[in-house]
């Protein structure tokens, strides 16, 4: 139970980055760090919740 909320926060938090990505994008013309390190480490929280 908890690595099924584990690994939907983490595909929350991975969309969320893509979604800030897309946007920085478009309005400011570069990425910025934050989304780049939220789609990230939620790419490495979901791959050590699936090894595990």
């Amino acid at each position: 139970m908890i690595k099924l909320v584990q690994r939907r926060l983490w595909w929350g938090v991975f969309f969320l980055g893509i979604i800030l990505l897309i946007y920085m994008f478009r309005v400011e013309s570069e990425p910025g760090a934050l989304p780049l390190f939220l789609v990230l480490g939620s790419l490495v929280g979901l791959l050590l919740s699936y090894k595990r």
